[in-house]
């Protein structure tokens, strides 16, 4: 279910995760983020991206970026 509009944990939790982000607490931002992919796998928020780029700012490792992405593949 991609309509967002009618979810609004999850809308909260990805502003939350992305708010995160830019305030730079990456953890923050990641394990939210994972909170949200755990309850909508299918990612209606698209907040692996955000995800993505609190690994980034992280500096993960190419395995862990892969693993993430195993995690979380829509």
């Amino acid at each position: 279910m991609r309509d967002l509009g009618r979810r609004p944990y999850l809308r909260w939790l990805g502003a939350l995760a992305a708010q995160a982000l830019i305030a730079g607490k990456y953890r923050l931002a990641l394990s939210t983020a994972e909170d949200a992919l755990e309850l909508a796998p299918e990612d209606p928020g698209d907040v692996r991206h955000t995800a993505m780029l609190a690994l980034a700012k992280l500096e993960a490792t190419r395995d862990e970026l892969a693993a993430f992405r195993r995690r979380h593949a829509t």
